[in-house]
């Protein structure tokens, strides 16, 4: 599923929040530092969450272009779940954000069951999709 969406902020201040939320989190996750020269395709950590962090999910950046792209894969054993921003600068002060996910299911059930709530969640989602674009700017412009 895709939105886009046009944005009164540059490309650089939502590449910035994003590298420092990346940042933060790859911190929070291995308890290392992340230099921002170490962000490349290919990185890969373990994120541990939920209620007393049981549950994990590897991390894997596919795609690092500065002020461009940002794609991310969270692979679990339930399937593997892509993420990609793409900004894309309209003048001097905006930029449209181009916002995907997509869920890649292992089995054949699982791909099924991932269809069918499709169908009939595609309005929950890019409504939850929406407010995770919202949000993002929010952090931007605080």
């Amino acid at each position: 599923m895709e939105i886009t969406k046009e944005f009164d902020v540059t490309p650089e201040q939502v590449f910035r929040t994003i590298q420092q939320s990346l940042q933060q989190d790859y911190f929070d996750n291995t308890g290392e530092e992340l230099l921002v020269e170490n962000i490349v395709p290919g990185l890969q950590y373990i994120k541990c969450f939920g209620k007393n962090k049981q549950n994990k999910v590897k991390v894997s950046i596919k795609e690092w272009r500065k002020n461009q792209c940002y794609c991310v894969d969270f692979i679990s054993n339930r399937g593997t779940h892509c993420m990609c921003y793409q900004l894309v600068p309209v003048d001097e002060a905006h930029t449209e954000i181009i916002y995907s996910e997509e869920l890649l299911q292992s089995g054949f059930f699982q791909k099924a069951n991932t269809k069918f709530l499709t169908l009939f969640l595609k309005k929950s989602f890019l409504l939850r999709m929406d407010a995770q674009l919202e949000a993002l700017i929010k952090q931007v412009k605080a």
